[in-house]
């Protein structure tokens, strides 16, 4: 009787062992998905799927995400952002933008950067705005954003000075140029981006 009672006893834990193998195999690759999902490598349609899987507080989360990294429409991600705080939208369009630039979508990575800014202005994206027209050519765009990143810069980056160089170097200014490039190394002196800039341009420090 013992021996039955132990047998069985065994053949339960077994059964909830298998159980809770299978339960934590699945729930890896549900995770799984979803971090394809909200960095953007699966369609939206798969992810819809994927997401229905979770809680309505949770699924608002998991589209922010996919948003951020260029996923769904910009309409339905306008939705989406509207229904954040503004200095949260501004980033989630930010990031909306640079995941755009990357892909090579300057077009639509300078549309997100200008709904940021309008939600919550900073350097970052004023700065990030001017690379991205610089690169489809429109340089009185890219150095009209420059210069507003400077204006707002705090006072120890050295980011929007250095972006402004760079349009001024495209731009044919070269003593303009340096002059950013130097007031970059005078507001971080570790800025190698700015060191490497003048060495390039053949400027002393």
């Amino acid at each position: 009787m013992r021996l039955g009672l132990g047998l069985f006893a065994a053949a339960t834990l077994a059964f909830f062992a298998s159980f809770s193998s299978v339960a934590f195999a699945e729930s890896r690759q549900l995770a799984a998905a979803v971090d394809r999902c909200e960095n953007g490598y699966a369609t939206d349609r798969q992810c819809e799927r994927v997401f229905s899987l979770y809680p309505s507080e949770t699924i608002f989360d998991f589209r922010e995400m996919r948003c951020q990294h260029g996923g769904y429409t910009e309409r339905f991600c306008d939705h989406i952002f509207a229904k954040l705080k503004p200095a949260w939208a501004a980033g989630s369009y930010h990031t909306r933008g640079d995941t755009y630039a990357s892909r090579g979508y300057y077009w639509k990575a300078i549309r997100s950067l200008r709904k940021s800014v309008a939600k919550y202005d900073t350097h970052f994206a004023r700065s990030n705005m001017a690379l991205y027209y610089r690169v489809v050519g429109r340089l009185d765009q890219a150095l009209v954003q420059a210069d507003r990143a400077v204006e707002i810069s705090s006072v120890d980056s050295p980011y929007a000075y250095h972006v402004r160089g760079r349009i001024y170097e495209a731009l044919g200014e070269r003593e303009r140029a340096v002059a950013d490039f130097r007031e970059a190394l005078r507001r971080d002196i570790m800025h190698e981006s700015g060191l490497t800039e003048l060495k390039r341009l053949g400027a002393s420090e």
